[in-house]
């Protein structure tokens, strides 16, 4: 599994989390229950695929993260 992750780390892109992102976290933990940093990693997905102009995937093993993410309209991986 860390060898996997490693791996897949040299394909990251860092996003810095700014004012729009923050703002569009709250956005989110108003509408839905969320923990904070689930929110921002929703928020950060949102605004790469807007300034990519294409859906990409969001991965994640959390339920309340995942329900969060697809009422966003994000393109959800399960992880179970």
């Amino acid at each position: 599994m860390m060898r996997h992750l490693a791996d897949d780390r040299a394909g990251w892109q860092l996003i810095g989390i700014d004012s729009s992102i923050l703002g569009r976290a709250e956005s989110l933990v108003r509408d839905v229950t969320l923990r904070a940093l689930d929110a921002i990693h929703i928020a950060s997905a949102l605004m790469l695929v807007d300034s990519m102009a294409q859906r990409i995937p969001f991965v994640t093993a959390d339920a309340n993260q995942r329900a969060a993410a697809e009422r966003a309209n994000l393109e959800v991986v399960w992880i179970v």
